[in-house]
């Protein structure tokens, strides 16, 4: 047991020992990144989503322009999923708000546009606070368990912490997919409200959001020449 206790403490310090290289050292040749504080992103992953966003995109029009006539100016339908949703959802929310949605015309118009971004290489997040000594007990009930009558019992109190840390963690996966949402609302040619909203989804859903590349219908006989030749 005393040889497993010092392997414990001597992994534990290698483990705390490999991301302490850069810690308070003063003499760097070059800049460390620092990571950002702690923040929440909504995810996307389901069509009430849509909804919630445009009930808040009507309410700051509503704020902008008051009950007054609105359209959706020239611009074409997007022919994705969420850009037929999208308009149909915020155009029902602003009629709720008693304003008049035309056809084209108004004093004012709604534009969206979407943007999707796909992120290739993102640093991994870092073990949780209090993994070295979780890890640490493990071992060490491990060890203790083989002189106990019934040694399964050990996994008792490791099964209770890992239920309190899943009841206490809401949150979801992370994915390397956002896509961005901007709403924007012109009077003339200005640009007079404008909002954007970030939030990641699921992959593999990019179509609804965005439409497939057109590609090119290929030339029918890409390879067979004529000789043109003046017979006059």
């Amino acid at each position: 047991m005393a040889k497993l206790s010092i392997l414990a403490v001597s992994l534990t310090i290698f483990l705390t020992g490999c991301g302490f290289p850069y810690t308070h050292n003063k003499h760097l040749p070059y800049p460390v990144a620092k990571d950002r504080p702690f923040a929440h992103q909504e995810k996307l992953q389901a069509a009430a989503h849509w909804d919630t966003l445009a009930a808040n995109e009507a309410d700051e029009i509503l704020k902008t322009i008051g009950t007054t006539s609105i359209s959706f100016g020239d611009q074409e339908e997007p022919n994705t999923d969420f850009g037929k949703a999208y308009k149909t959802l915020l155009t029902g929310h602003l009629l709720d708000k008693n304003i008049q949605v035309l056809d084209s015309g108004g004093g004012h118009f709604v534009k969206f546009k979407v943007q999707v971004v796909s992120h290739v290489n993102r640093d991994s997040l870092g073990l949780p606070a209090g993994s070295m000594t979780a890890l640490t007990a493990g071992v060490l009930l491990a060890s203790a368990s083989q002189h106990w009558s019934t040694p399964g019992i050990a996994a008792i109190p490791i099964a209770l912490a890992v239920d309190g840390i899943s009841q206490e963690s809401k949150d979801g996966k992370t994915t390397d997919t956002e896509v961005l949402i901007t709403t924007e609302l012109y009077h003339l040619d200005e640009i007079v409200q404008s909002s954007t909203r970030i939030y990641y989804f699921n992959e593999g859903n990019e179509f609804m959001y965005v439409s497939p590349p057109i590609v090119p219908e290929p030339e029918p006989n890409p390879d067979r020449s004529f000789k043109v030749t003046n017979q006059s």
